[in-house]
């Protein structure tokens, strides 16, 4: 069986002309709120769902 979830995954925005990982980067304050409400969502939708951590990966929880 596959792996579900990678290790990390950081939540991104779009960044202004493309330009990434640079003093010029620079992403619209509405874009920044659009990615952490995709973040809160997957958090609320994992909790919700009966996930957990265990030994550094996620499993549903068992009763």
């Amino acid at each position: 069986m596959s792996k579900l979830f990678t290790d990390v995954a950081p939540p991104l925005g779009p960044s202004v002309g493309g330009i990434s990982h640079n003093p010029l980067e620079y992403t619209p304050d509405d874009d920044l709120v659009a990615g952490a409400n995709v973040l809160l969502d997957v958090v609320k939708s994992l909790a919700s769902a009966g996930w957990r951590e265990t030994n550094d990966r996620f499993e549903t929880a068992r009763t």
